[in-house]
């Protein structure tokens, strides 16, 4: 699918309180032999998270150089053991940090997924996308607990129930 299809069809599920104040944005730098490429998430022209190759790439392989106990002189090969790649995804997660790919994953994930399997994905930006979900009304927002939630979803939260007059 193309990213502007992508992008269509992911804001047009978000709710009607905050239709066009929430954006997604990708942008693909063709200076680079490789092609980078960055995605964002903007609420009121105001970026809320970045998710790049070059800052989600680079933080992978330092990652996965130091649970594969490398040497310094050692590169991470191309292809990482599973288990050390869950374990690198983790750990990036827990800390905010994405690739554009994970962005454009978690997009489609949300268009294709039910949106209870949604708010229970160990995904955080799978989740944090569910909170803006127009199939997530005012009671399930009032249900919800997100003190223990992982930032940007926790921030999202916060974002929707203020839209939708839910006092916290």
């Amino acid at each position: 699918m193309k990213w502007s299809q992508l992008r269509h069809q992911v804001e047009n599920r978000f709710a009607d309180s905050i239709a066009g104040r929430v954006s997604i944005h990708n942008a693909r730098y063709r200076t680079f032999w490789w092609g980078a490429s960055r995605v964002w998430i903007e609420i009121d022209k105001t970026q809320v998270i970045n998710m790049s190759w070059m800052t989600g790439g680079g933080e992978f392989d330092k990652e996965a150089h130091r649970l594969m106990n490398l040497k310094p002189t050692q590169r991470v090969p191309w292809t990482v053991p599973p288990h050390i790649e869950t374990a690198v995804k983790t750990i990036l997660a827990s800390r905010s940090v994405f690739s554009n790919q994970d962005a454009v994953n978690a997009f489609q994930d949300f268009l294709m997924n039910p949106v209870e399997n949604n708010l229970k994905s160990e995904n955080p930006l799978l989740r944090a996308l569910s909170m803006l979900d127009r199939k997530v009304g005012k009671r399930r927002l009032k249900s919800l607990n997100a003190k223990e939630e992982h930032p940007l979803v926790r921030q999202l939260y916060e974002f929707r129930c203020k839209a939708e007059g839910i006092g916290l």
